[in-house]
């Protein structure tokens, strides 16, 4: 496939298996928390084992709709737009992204992205929304868009920098209050010190004694510094997070809480039946 290099959007690089799968502290926070969550995701039980039967499933069905409605049922089930499913592909595990995660579309590597709502719905400028999309339905690529991202901020044409940090300073508790609809609480992630490959390297030796382990790391990692309870620390945690349950299996938006767009106020309706 030919590589795509897009001018404004300069983290698309002509070796996508090279940097995106790296943290980047130049680039935005919410760039280096997305990767954080699908390399979690890829690590994950319960996502593996989803992700096998979606793939089983889309090999067999050939219905456009059944399909559309399956894509849409898993990215909704793991908060992940179109071009970042696609870019897991029918992959085997310890594989690395391919083209769906670099440039599915542009939704798919940070936690937040201007959008031109002008150029979309008046101009019906739709390519940013689909360069190399799982499917070309563009009802299922905007319901995932805004199942990702269900509140936006909008921008006067006069607005400037200080106007927009100055708002989201003031107005956060709003915000959040709106996206409390959407997610029992926000994704946090961690700015790890040591590379993916080096705590896979460890989980896949956990059955080892640490003095077996540290000698294989020294062996593939000679410059790595940790020492025995750091290793522990590593399977500790990596048990934890990849046995979890990340999935949002809870009905999202919420129901018994409505915004009514007026004086950022929020009224909370008693549910049905109790």
């Amino acid at each position: 496939m030919k590589n795509v290099i897009k001018k404004d959007i300069p983290i698309v690089k002509e070796n996508p298996f090279s940097q995106f799968k790296k943290r980047d502290q130049n680039l935005p926070q919410g760039y280096n928390k997305f990767i954080e969550y699908i390399e979690e995701l890829r690590r994950n039980i319960h996502f593996k084992k989803d992700f096998e039967e979606f793939c089983q499933f889309i090999r067999k069905n050939k219905n456009g709709k059944e399909v559309n409605k399956k894509i849409f049922n898993f990215c909704k089930k793991y908060n992940i737009p179109v071009g970042t499913l696609e870019g897991f592909g029918y992959i085997s595990d310890g594989d690395r992204f391919f083209w769906g995660w670099v440039a599915g579309d542009i939704f798919n590597y940070d936690m937040c992205h201007p959008l031109d709502l002008y150029s979309l719905f008046y101009e019906k400028n739709e390519s940013d929304l689909f360069m190399y999309n799982l499917t070309k339905d563009k009802n299922l690529v905007i319901k995932s868009l805004i199942n990702c991202f269900p509140v936006a901020i909008a921008l006067h044409k006069f607005s400037t920098k200080r106007d927009l940090l100055d708002f989201i300073e003031k107005e956060w508790n709003t915000i959040e209050e709106i996206l409390s609809r959407y997610r029992e609480k926000p994704y946090r992630g961690r700015n790890k010190k040591i590379d993916w490959d080096m705590v896979d390297f460890i989980w896949e030796n956990r059955n080892l004694r640490s003095k077996e382990i540290k000698e294989k790391l020294n062996a593939e990692f000679p410059q790595n510094g940790l020492v025995y309870n750091d290793i522990l620390k590593i399977i500790s945690l990596e048990k934890k997070k990849r046995n979890k349950n990340i999935a949002q299996d809870k009905k999202y938006p919420r129901k018994d809480l409505i915004y009514d767009g007026l004086n950022n106020f929020f009224r909370t309706l008693k549910p049905k039946g109790r």
